[in-house]
């Protein structure tokens, strides 16, 4: 939690500082954002689907206001065994869709991802 914290705090400020390790391959690469961080559990089986590029996006209820810009840090979640694994992969969101148009639910939102 005092990882999320440090990235929120400099989000504010327009710059994130991903230390070694902590999301993939990156050691301390600034990233310019112009949104906030998301911190999101997801499973398995769609984590992977992102990671070999199959899913470029997320459906999530819009709980969080998902704006285009924001950066979102998926946590692979093992359902079965219902810890995290501690891997994750970092998108930026390109776009998002509310609902309740094109057949998406009031309170639900679809949202393109993009690597940085």
């Amino acid at each position: 939690m005092t990882i999320y914290r440090t990235i929120l705090i400099a989000a504010a400020r327009r710059i994130v500082k991903i230390p070694v390790g902590l999301f993939g391959k990156r050691s301390h690469k600034d990233i310019a954002i112009s949104g906030v961080v998301h911190p999101l559990k997801t499973v398995r089986k769609y984590w992977t689907a992102v990671k070999d590029g199959r899913k470029p996006f997320e459906v999530r209820l819009n709980d969080r206001n998902y704006t285009r810009g924001d950066i979102v840090v998926l946590r692979e979640y093992d359902d079965f065994a219902d810890v995290f694994t501690g891997r994750s992969l970092t998108r930026k969101i390109t776009y998002v869709l509310r609902g309740p148009e094109l057949g998406i639910a009031e309170g639900w939102c679809v949202f393109g991802l993009a690597e940085l």
